[in-house]
């Protein structure tokens, strides 16, 4: 197995997703099926499993995929923010997370 010396990642936590009405709700019933919680927060329909957050967002012509992903992380690096092209940006938190935009 092939894994860094002193790796930053854990394990990803949380997905937001802009994803067209149809997919969203095949996803959010299979999601209920097993065992997630439901909730709605602004636009976006929250699904909470055991050990990941599925953020649902309507899809847009802007807006399509994986939008944002939420990582645990074992340490922050010395710089807090990475910059990779015009939209991706993972920036690292103070609070054990890092949050990848895109």
């Amino acid at each position: 197995k092939d894994v860094p010396a002193k790796p930053y990642f854990e394990d990803v936590v949380a997905l937001t997703v802009a994803i067209d009405d149809a997919r969203r709700k095949q996803l959010s019933e299979l999601c209920k099926l097993l065992g997630y919680r439901e909730r709605i927060v602004g636009d976006a329909q929250v699904l909470k499993g055991p050990d990941i957050e599925l953020r649902l967002i309507p899809q847009t012509e802007a807006l399509r995929g994986i939008q944002e992903i939420t990582m645990r992380v074992r340490k922050k690096p010395k710089e807090e923010e990475f910059r990779f092209g015009t939209k991706s940006v993972l920036r690292f938190r103070g609070n054990g997370f890092a949050t990848w935009s895109f």
